[in-house]
């Protein structure tokens, strides 16, 4: 290779390094960015998950949707809460159930997201629920519901 040769490799190797540099740079940036609102994304789509499941009643889905931290003061930890919603089921306190999550709001910090208020009216009565979830291996599982 001429010395003019290796210049123009050179700079072609400069040039596609200063390149990849930049949309590295830019994606990270994008990324970091866009990640908390992508966050709530997720969260309000396992809570839309979630009062799709108590609307119907369905203890299976509600249960993969948890968990294995799982703490309630009404339903129990991981392991209690599939029978004590099914019990709590069973005995109509889910009839007709809506869940209203239009004045709901999510606040995800740390791996941690809290959503509240979560209103619930059945006939049971009704009640305002937070949720805690937490974001496990990328995904985001309820960790916690309380009332409030």
């Amino acid at each position: 290779i001429d010395a003019e040769g290796y210049t123009m490799r050179k700079a072609i190797l400069w040039t596609s390094m200063l390149a990849l540099l930049a949309v590295v740079t830019a994606g990270c940036a994008t990324m970091a960015n866009k990640a908390p609102v992508d966050q709530k994304a997720e969260v309000r789509a396992v809570v839309d998950r979630w009062a799709e499941a108590v609307q119907a009643k369905n203890t299976d889905a509600v249960v993969a949707l948890l968990s294995p931290t799982f703490s309630s003061s009404d339903f129990g930890d991981f392991a209690e809460f599939p029978d004590n919603f099914r019990d709590f089921v069973d005995e109509g306190n889910l009839d007709n159930a809506k869940v209203d999550l239009s004045q709901a709001e999510i606040v995800v910090e740390d791996g941690k997201a809290t959503v509240y208020p979560v209103d619930v009216e059945a006939s049971f009565g009704s009640a305002t629920l937070r949720l805690s979830l937490v974001e496990e291996n990328g995904e985001w599982k309820i960790a916690g519901l309380e009332q409030s």
